[in-house]
């Protein structure tokens, strides 16, 4: 699998418990998404052990969003099994994808975006030099609790002002 494409399918927790889907800088967003939406994790496999990846630690801090260099048990710790992305049409060698993610581990990849420049957006980038999606929106998935979320915020912030 060293230098595919790989992806987490991280399915909702419902009523389990989600403490291994959240950190120290988890809001109460990211504790609705992890109790509700079904995404793909996406991430670049360096070797057995290691994954590249673009990952927030809240998606209300969209600033924190950076490219690192992570053990597979963290990249899994939230559950789930490593499956290689084999419908996106790599341009690449696999030692050239590896190269593409190394040299953008520590950067912000010019900031994290739900939808815009996500973890999906940087592995594809990596094997395609495109930054392209293809997770698309429903119900439950990040868009609809993102403009939710958003709204909200928001209608706090002109409440207070």
């Amino acid at each position: 699998m060293t230098g595919r494409i790989v992806y987490v399918e991280r399915k909702p927790s419902w009523f389990k418990d989600i403490s291994n889907r959240l950190n120290e800088e988890s809001t109460w967003v990211d504790k609705l998404i992890a109790r509700f939406v079904l995404y793909r994790h996406y991430g670049i496999m360096i070797d057995n052990n290691e994954i590249i990846h673009f990952y927030c630690p809240s998606i209300l801090k969209l600033n924190l969003g950076v490219i690192s260099q992570v053990p597979l048990s963290e990249f899994l710790k939230a559950g789930g099994e490593i499956e290689i992305d084999e419908v996106i049409d790599v341009k690449f060698t696999r030692d050239e994808i590896i190269e593409r993610a190394k040299v953008l581990v520590g950067s912000d990849f010019d900031g994290y975006h739900l939808t815009k420049n996500n973890c999906e957006h940087f592995a594809v980038w990596c094997g395609t030099d495109q930054r392209k999606m293809s997770q698309q929106a429903s119900v439950t998935t990040y868009r609809n609790i993102y403009s939710a979320s958003s709204a909200l915020k928001r209608k706090i912030i002109s409440a207070l002002v």
